[in-house]
């Protein structure tokens, strides 16, 4: 029976962590999305490298935002395509858009860090919003994420998604991406955020400037957003808005070679984030991964099926119970009706990919 008392142990130390994480994102919501009231000047920044066909496709949702005053900036960083011009005949259009180019990286700087911190030295204005040349934005996304600005908050979450497209590997990306939505909005909300997705996020000039900007991670691949909340978020005021019409919507990988070099990519920073945040995460995909273990360690030595079921179905059903009205608000519906299955490759994923994605070095070329 002690492999079922450790699968219980594990579910009970999940469960309670998934309680806390959506006290944490109520609290949070609480405090957020108010309807938006006057305007305040806000410069979006998106770094760009050889993105001529997502510029092309994606880029008018930005520029055609329900607000006065903002202003759009795009950093192509490096390109050999077609961006330049491509950004040029927006441009034409569209006052508000302005470029910068980027010929050669300085000294160790990474790619993406280096055109963000020259974007940002570029604008106009003190409030800076961020999102990927792959992202789609709704016409109310400025207005939303700049009230909370107006509230007082220096550094503001917002919700990345993925469009939703066929096949598994996509159901399971809009999965894994509510996760981790769910954790970093929750932790925020218990005063201990940790990330933020460059698809959707925002803070102040003055915020980048006094912290030095990305000096203390500059030539990490990735982390120009969840390293930077991860180092300096306690000392500013943090809010988020949970409001669906702030989404923004990505392709998600069509691949499942693709997608799991892109995890490989954005676990690489995870060994930078403080020890606290690690051990946090940690404890939350060990749970899980326990849970599974100490079930089929279970049958393998003949605990009766109906017990070691029972506690794996009431686990995953304790926790659609507690999820439900965040995937809802912030997932999708289809997550709800496959939700056992979603579950089970949870496991799969926690059991190898993150331990491969933070062993093994990224391929991506700077």
């Amino acid at each position: 029976m002690w492999a079922l008392f450790i699968a219980g142990l594990a579910s009970l130390v999940y469960l309670t962590l998934l309680f806390c994480l959506k006290i944490g994102v109520n609290k949070l919501g609480q405090s957020t999305d108010p309807e938006p009231v006057g305007e305040i000047a806000v410069s979006i920044i998106i770094a760009a490298r050889n993105e001529a066909s997502n510029l092309s496709k994606f880029l008018p949702s930005i520029l055609t935002q329900d607000y006065g005053a903002y202003e759009v900036l795009i950093v192509l960083d490096r390109c050999s395509d077609n961006s330049l011009e491509i950004v040029k005949h927006f441009a034409a259009t569209y006052p508000q858009l302005r470029f910068i180019e980027i010929r050669e990286l300085s000294g160790d700087w990474s790619g993406k860090k280096f055109a963000i911190k020259e974007g940002i030295a570029a604008a106009r204005h003190q409030n800076l919003l961020f999102t990927d040349a792959d992202c789609e934005a709704q016409a109310e996304w400025v207005s939303r994420m700049a009230t909370s600005f107006k509230q007082g908050n220096q550094i503001v979450l917002g919700v990345g998604k993925y469009f939703k497209d066929k096949g598994f590997l996509n159901l399971f990306v809009r999965f894994e991406t509510f996760y981790v939505a769910f954790q970093y909005l929750g932790w925020a909300g218990l005063g201990k955020a940790y990330m933020g997705v460059g698809r959707n996020l925002a803070y102040s000039k003055e915020v980048f400037e006094k912290n030095k900007g990305f000096s203390g991670f500059r030539d990490s691949l990735s982390g120009d957003d969840d390293l930077f909340i991860n180092a300096y978020a306690k000392y500013h005021e943090l809010g988020a808005v949970l409001d669906e019409r702030a989404f923004t919507y990505s392709v998600a990988k069509k691949s499942w070679k693709e997608w799991f070099e892109q995890k490989n990519r954005h676990l690489s920073a995870s060994h930078k984030y403080s020890w606290k945040s690690r051990l946090r995460l940690g404890i939350f995909h060990l749970s899980h991964m326990i849970s599974y273990i100490g079930v089929f360690l279970a049958m393998m030595i003949g605990v009766p099926m109906t017990l070691t079921l029972s506690l794996l179905i009431g686990r995953i059903g304790i926790s659609l119970y507690i999820l439900k009205k965040e995937i809802r608000q912030f997932g999708d519906k289809e997550i709800l009706y496959t939700f056992m299955a979603l579950d089970l490759f949870f496991f799969l994923y926690n059991l190898f990919i993150i331990p491969i994605g933070l062993i093994r070095k990224p391929s991506w070329i700077k």
